[in-house]
């Protein structure tokens, strides 16, 4: 459990994916592994092409985009399966965390993102977000989590809570984002590690306990989602995000981490000493140097946030 007390669309409205293209680097050097993640890449990369080649002529790309999200769905799913059986003969120490991964990316993340796919009839945007989530999280997965199989590099992922406790936590978050920024949220994954966010807003908290220990909240909005939210609460229409609407996110930023404090570290409360908005390039520096103690990845009826937080 956590405790923290408070006391002080580029390109015509679309996000640009960026292609993953397949390099050496990823290979760990297990071959049926290797094959495997060049298929996903060659898969991926089919659909990307399919939905830039036949955007003119939509019930034909939706058709496609249906039956080639489906295959890379069971092809992730068939891979993961062959990797864990790999995983167990070699006795891999690492296997059930591993699998964890597996299991929240295959029964989480990509059913809601198929369900976002479907709600919007398979539209531009939603297949973005698709394949950028994808396509991050597959690229980081191999350099690290599976990288970690061949014994070369340890795992990131140090800190797994109870599910208990972290059901708790996703409750209070999505309580306390209703309440204050009248947005429904749906977890999409337990374990982000930055998949997909090219246009967003990174708020940090920065806390210490009485031992001077430091802790970090960060929120990730994207932008379209706070754009939105901020036409709902200010019941105008806005075009763009300007300084003072990022303020008033900031502002009841503190409100909805205040929501959910009971469920931070109740045996050793931090206090606040500063707050700040954080570019993408510090938090990706943070992200490479350590996973957070705990990350998790939300969709909205608007966009996506993310909570992270940063603690012994």
């Amino acid at each position: 459990m956590y405790r923290i007390s408070d006391t002080a669309h580029q390109n015509g409205g679309y996000h640009t994916v960026k292609e993953p293209v397949w390099n050496e680097r990823y290979n760990i050097g297990v071959e049926q592994i290797d094959r495997a993640h060049q298929k996903l890449f060659s898969i991926i990369h089919r659909l990307m092409l399919l939905n830039e080649n036949e955007a003119e002529n939509e019930t034909k790309r939706q058709h496609s985009c249906v039956e080639g999200i489906k295959y890379l769905n069971y092809y992730a799913a068939k891979h993961f399966a062959e990797e864990e059986e790999y995983m167990q003969s070699i006795r891999y120490p690492g296997y059930p965390l591993h699998r964890q991964l597996h299991e929240d990316f295959r029964d989480r993340t990509l059913p809601a993102l198929a369900r976002e796919l479907s709600d919007s009839h398979y539209s531009v945007e939603s297949l973005h977000h698709f394949l950028g989530i994808f396509i991050g999280w597959i690229t980081s997965h191999i350099m690290i989590e599976d990288y970690a199989i061949t014994g070369n590099i340890s795992c990131k992922w140090h800190y797994f809570d109870s599910e208990e406790n972290l059901n708790s936590l996703i409750g209070a978050i999505r309580d306390s984002m209703s309440d204050v920024f009248h947005l429904d949220l749906e977890i999409i994954s337990e374990h982000y590690t930055w998949e997909y966010f090219e246009d967003c807003i990174f708020f940090r908290f920065s806390y210490r306990n009485q031992q001077k220990e430091p802790a970090h909240v960060i929120l990730v909005f994207e932008k379209c989602t706070l754009l939105r939210t901020m036409d709902l609460l200010l019941e105008k229409q806005f075009t763009s995000l300007d300084q003072t609407m990022i303020e008033t996110a900031r502002t009841l930023s503190h409100q909805l981490i205040s929501g959910i404090e009971n469920y931070l570290s109740p045996e050793e409360p931090y206090t606040l000493e500063k707050d700040h908005l954080l570019s993408p390039e510090l938090f990706q520096k943070l992200i490479d140097l350590e996973y957070p103690r705990c990350s998790l990845l939300f969709h909205s009826p608007y966009g996506y946030f993310a909570f992270c937080l940063y603690m012994p």
